[in-house]
Formats: C-alpha cells, structure tokens, sequence
C-alpha cells in the first residue's frame, strides 16, 4: 500500500476557472471566473529536470523504502528534504527509514519535526519513542515522549497510554482482542 504523498504544496500559480454551478453551502463569485493561487507552485518552469524535483525525488525514496533498500531510500528522503525544507516535517516515511537504518538521532529529530505538521499523531510519537529507546533508553525514551492530541484509531489511545506507563502491554493486547471479539459478532 502506498504511503501518502506531500504533494502538492501550496504555491503561487494562479488558474482562472469558469464558474459552474457550486454548493449551496459555497459563495458563488459575482463574476463568470473564478481565480484559484495555489501558493508554492509556480507556473515558471522549473530549472530542475523531472527527475531532480522534490516530489520525483521522494517517490523514488518511498519506492526503495518498500523495495527493502533502506539505504537507498534514506538517500532519497535526504535529498528531498534537502531539495525542499519547508515540506521536510512532512516526512514521516524519512522517520521510519532512519529507524531501519539505525540512525536514531536524525529519526528523533525527524518525528520531532513531524509533530509541528501532525500533533496528534500518537505513531508519530510511538516512531520517536522508539527512536529515544534505541540512542539512549527506554526510560529516557518515556521522559521524551511526545505529547498528542486526540487520536481516534483504536487501539492508539492504549497504545500511547502503554508509552505512558499507565497500561502493559497485556492491557493493550487485551483490549485489541476485545476489538476483534466484537467486530466477529458484529
């Protein structure tokens, strides 16, 4: 299953459309166009070939990712971010190479960036407690944790609380069996 794409980013080119008829819930213009910006994507041809830009650059990452070559695909989640830093706390996919490739520093770093575009995210700070376990310990893993909003994907509520300290694991398998009890009956 493909992970989501980042792209596009809000940019700068404008689009005149002809108005149709819209939602009643919408504000139809007065005029007969409508003008769309879509901020950081500029009509201006790019000084980069296909193959250098961002977006090519990512996809060939998460390609290599799923492929099993790890180091490959860090190279590439590098370069994107590197290519385009605004949209790098978007890379969550970067977060789960480093991971794999053993550099839990950077992973650290790259869910903690992550947090500012994904708060409530509790994989997000389930990734970077794993990042923490690994460089330095669990317990300082714990210290660390990320805080999160609401997150309504069972059993991510559970699984955060486990981070916590607040359930075992039994409690989390628990209420995941519980889950899949119900939904046979259901």
């Amino acid at each position: 299953m493909p992970w989501p794409k980042p792209w596009p980013r809000p940019g700068s080119l404008s689009v005149v459309l002809p108005c149709g008829k819209f939602p009643e819930a919408a504000n139809p213009p007065s005029s007969s166009t409508v003008t769309v910006s879509l901020p950081g994507i500029s009509s201006r041809p790019s000084a980069q070939s296909p193959a250098e830009r961002p977006q090519a650059v990512f996809e060939r990452a998460v390609t290599d990712f799923l492929a099993g070559r790890v180091a490959e695909s860090v190279v590439g989640f590098d370069a994107a971010a590197k290519l385009d830093p605004g949209q790098a706390p978007e890379f969550w996919q970067r977060g789960i190479a480093l991971y794999y490739a053993g550099r839990y520093k950077d992973c650290r770093l790259q869910f903690e960036s992550h947090r500012t575009v994904n708060p409530n995210d509790v994989e997000n700070a389930a990734w970077h407690f794993l990042c923490v376990a690994r460089a330095e310990s669990p317990q300082a893993a714990k210290r660390a944790l990320l805080p999160v909003g609401p997150d309504s994907r069972a059993p991510m509520t559970q699984v955060y609380q486990m981070m916590r300290g607040d359930l075992t694991k039994s409690g989390v398998l628990s209420m995941v069996l519980e889950m899949c009890r119900l939904s046979v009956r259901g």
